[in-house]
This record gives structure tokens, sequence and C-alpha cells, in this order.
């Protein structure tokens, strides 16, 4: 259990989703309208949410944040926003796959029979593809994230395409939009689990789950070092 509100937030989409979970189990959410729009609008947001839900930073007594796969700059931004946070109140942060969090948010706000399959664009023609089932027993992953090319989306999906949901406003799937999941970070609060005690170096070490190889480089490798 959490000695205090949680704080969520998910930046793998085109959007930001934040969402505060407080100790009476009453969550707040809101995401934001632009695409790309992480940095100016992430920390407005999380002020926003705790102000609605009546929380002071400092009250805080955990953080989650979505850890992709999805835009490099996006999980950059919300994991380095987390671990600021997470760091000057020293309090502990856990990662969780934006898929997995998308899923259980469908589920909660739809109630989706069978697989939920999530989608992203991974550029040069493919998917970020994943699928889950979600009953009372929690989550389960049917096939995790990985980077597929439409063809082979179609073939998974089988003519259920009211099953699919994306983290992206605007993604077309043969001609069609795919309905958004706004609310990812509602999703990262009701995963559950552990918390943990506050620790540097597990914060040091959390990182997102870009799938593909991610081209940029260090400074170091830029210098030949």
């Amino acid at each position: 259990m959490s000695s205090g509100p949680i704080l969520a937030l998910d930046t793998s989409g085109s959007f930001c989703s934040v969402a505060v979970m407080g100790l009476d189990g009453r969550i707040t959410s809101r995401a934001s309208k632009g695409e790309g729009d992480h940095f100016e609008r992430l920390p407005q947001l999380v002020r926003s949410v705790c102000y609605d839900a009546g929380v002071e930073a400092r009250e805080l007594g955990a953080i989650r944040v979505g850890l992709g796969p999805g835009s490099f700059t996006g999980l950059r931004i919300g994991m380095s926003f987390a671990k600021g946070i997470a760091t000057a109140l020293r309090i502990p942060l856990t990662g969780t796959c934006s898929f997995r969090a998308a899923a259980i948010s469908v589920s909660k706000k739809q109630g989706v029979p069978g697989p939920i399959f999530i989608v992203a664009d991974a550029r040069r023609g493919e998917l970020f593809f994943g699928s889950f089932e979600v009953d009372a027993a929690g989550c389960r992953p049917i096939q995790a994230p990985a980077i597929i090319s439409a063809e082979e989306a179609r073939e998974v999906v089988g003519g259920k395409e009211a099953t699919m949901y994306t983290p992206e406003r605007g993604l077309l799937f043969d001609g069609n939009e795919v309905p958004t999941v706004s609310s990812i970070g509602e999703g990262l609060v009701l995963d559950g689990g552990a918390n943990g005690p506050f620790s540097l170096e597990q914060i040091a070490e959390l990182e997102p789950s870009y799938i593909r190889g991610v081209s940029a480089k260090s400074i170091a490798e830029r210098r030949g070092t």
C-alpha cells in the first residue's frame, strides 16, 4: 500500500494522460488535447489533476509511469519528469507497460469482452501491437507488445477491429480511425502492485520500453569515446 496518493502519468502517445488516486480509491484524471505537446502540458496537467483531487505534491506517496512502447521523445519527457518528482519527494517510482494500462482502462470504462488489441504507429509502415485479456482476475498479456506489419495485425485481429484501441489521436487502420484511449493514467493506478521502498538506484535504472533500437546516440558515442 502507498503511504499517500498515487500519481500516474503516461506520455507514450500523442498526448499526456495523468491521474491521481487518493487513499480512498477515488481517481481523478485528465488528458491533454494537442499532439506532441508533452513538454508544455505535462507539468500543467499534473498541477491541475492534483488540484482537482485536493492533493498537494508533498502528500504523494508513489508515482507510476507508462513505459511505452510509443513515441521516443514523449517517453523520455515523461520518464524524466517522473524521476525528477520521485527523487525530489523521495517516494517510490514504478513503471508499467503503457499498452497494459490502456487495456485496463478500456476494460473498466467499456467492459469489452474477449481480447483487447492496443496499437500505435511505429513508423516505417509498421505498428506497435499487443493484446490483453482483462477480467476480475487481472490483466494478462496474450501477445506482448511487439512491432509488426499492418498485414500481420490484420491476421491476428481477424475482423475484430471493434476491440482495437490506441494511445494516439487520429490513428487509421484500414481506413478507419481507431478509438483513442485517453485515460491511460487511470489504467496505471488501477494496475495495482506493490510500490516498494524509495530507491535512487531503482529510479536511475528505470527506462522506457522502446522495443525498436533507439537511433539516438549518447554524447560519448557522438564523440567517438
